[in-house]
């Protein structure tokens, strides 16, 4: 970070590394359980422009009103699917994430940071989010859009308030692209309470028309989605609260190589903070030590701490950083390392760019996990022809409903609480392990049953009166009513089907 600054030709070839990383990282995409039926609901929509339709992927869901808050990500997506096909739903992805590079990057060279040290900060940090940008979930506007509320936030700390009217437009997007909207205003409300209280404290009292205005019209711009404050009411009632049997709202293991990132990045902060001569601002280290607190309450929270530790606690990192390379080591430049920075330059230029050709192979398909994914069952059943009501697991009912519905519906499917009653969630938590009434689903409307082979569910349904074995691979069992039409059917598509499998999406 000392010395003399680096040539043009060196800059570009860090940003041309960094860039190369990033969309090689970003690009790879597995295909999550909630893809499936966020584009086939983004299809549906284009097609019906019925944002209060009932659900009708699932012969379960009719219980409670679905209140679909992920719309206009879910309509994006099926667009840039339907124009660009996978390239289109990799690249926006990959977009998204070179965008929160660039922005912290600038930042942290603004902040006198070198662009080398920049470039490795920020991608150090993103390994914290890559797990969030795995698939093209709408939780990926979320990072994009708390960033761009941290700096709205950072620029009000400075004393420009105007900035916070940027926040109503904002928030009337991201009210219709993803529920971590709420985590978002949650931040902006209570950085302007302990902001007032500071400068209060501090004999600098604000008046609060500058704050509390524009912080109102933000407030107000969340009631912007088809169901105003229904969907405040859903949010409340079911769309905050953890799903203790769901992996990513769990909270954070500290003693996985996931929590010893998250530790790293807490008391490396910590540290900076402590050491740096920078100065100090309450607001924006209170919202730092809150967003270090989500990821223990839910794992799917840690990038708002990556975020905001790059934006509010850069500084004093940065200055910590370079005063202790200044110790380690003196500033002086020889002659032979600036004859040898052209050849370094040169290298990874080459690797950028090898990188880079790596990535092509990314937008041009999604792979599907071979041992996750009923994908031989799926494709008989769609060859099959057959149609009617189909009992299957958590995981697995998006994936039915991208490559059955209308014909097939599903008992449940990864919306959850978006369209499913307790009752429904409960009924099929029995079912998948086998336990209590666990044949309470296949009293309801059940005439197909597709099971994976790891679980109680496929002895018992072996034993069960009135249902028969019509399909098994090493991963799945599919069972029909005894005697039906459907049995026959997929028998008869069993035999015929080739055995191969296309591991990639669609």
């Amino acid at each position: 970070m000392s010395g003399s600054p680096p040539a043009p030709w060196w800059n570009v070839s860090v940003v041309a590394l960094l860039v190369s990383c990033v969309v090689f990282s970003s690009s790879r995409t597995f295909a999550d359980p909630d893809l499936w039926w966020h584009l086939k609901v983004g299809d549906d929509l284009w097609r019906t422009w019925d944002f209060f339709r009932p659900d009708t992927f699932s012969y379960l869901s009719g219980e409670r009103a679905w209140v679909n808050h992920s719309w206009l990500a879910e309509a994006t997506a099926s667009a840039l699917y339907g124009t660009l096909g996978v390239a289109g739903l990799v690249g926006a992805k990959v977009l998204v994430a070179l965008t929160i590079t660039f922005v912290v990057c600038r930042r942290l060279v603004r902040q006198d940071w070198s662009l080398l040290a920049a470039g490795l900060v920020t991608a150090y940090s993103l390994f914290a989010i890559l797990p969030g940008l795995g698939s093209l979930r709408p939780q990926v506007f979320t990072y994009l859009f708390f960033l761009f509320l941290l700096l709205i936030i950072d620029r009000a700390e400075d004393g420009r308030y105007e900035s916070l009217w940027l926040a109503a437009p904002l928030f009337g997007l991201w009210v219709n692209l993803h529920g971590g909207f709420v985590a978002g205003l949650a931040a902006l409300l209570f950085w302007g309470v302990v902001h007032f209280v500071d400068r209060y404290a501090r004999g600098r009292p604000l008046p609060a028309r500058p704050m509390a205005l524009p912080m109102a019209a933000a407030m107000l711009a969340t009631l912007a989605s088809p169901w105003g404050a229904g969907l405040w009411h859903f949010m409340w009632t079911d769309g905050m609260w953890a799903r203790n049997e769901i992996t990513e709202w769990q909270p954070l293991d500290v003693l996985s190589v996931e929590g010893a990132e998250y530790l790293a990045m807490v008391t490396g902060s910590l540290v900076a903070i402590a050491s740096s001569d920078r100065p100090k601002r309450v607001a924006p280290l209170v919202i730092f030590a809150w967003t270090a607190l989500l990821p223990l309450v839910a794992r799917r929270h840690t990038p708002f701490l990556v975020l905001t530790m790059l934006v509010f606690v850069g500084n004093q990192v940065g200055d910590a950083i370079s005063r202790w390379a200044a110790r380690r080591w003196p500033a002086r430049q020889t002659e032979g390392s600036e004859r040898l920075r052209p050849w370094t330059a040169g290298v990874i230029a080459t690797y950028s760019v090898a990188i880079l050709l790596l990535s092509v192979p990314h937008f041009r398909r999604i792979a599907l996990p071979p041992d996750f994914y009923p994908v031989r069952a799926v494709q008989v059943l769609k060859a099959s022809g057959v149609a009617g009501n189909m009992a299957v697991f958590f995981d697995w009912g998006g994936y039915a409903i991208w490559h059955l519905a209308p014909a097939i519906k599903v008992s449940i499917d990864s919306r959850r609480e978006l369209v499913y009653s307790e009752r429904a969630i409960k009924d099929h938590l029995a079912f998948t392990y086998g336990i209590g009434d666990w044949s309470a689903v296949l009293r309801r409307g059940t005439g197909l049953a597709l099971v994976s082979r790891d679980v109680p569910t496929i002895a018992l349904l072996g034993q069960e009166p009135g249902w028969t074995l019509v399909y098994e691979d090493e991963l799945c069992a599919v069972f029909a009513r005894v005697g039906s039409r459907e049995a026959e059917l997929i028998r008869q598509a069993a035999v015929r089907r080739d055995a191969s499998v296309d591991a990639y999406f669609p």
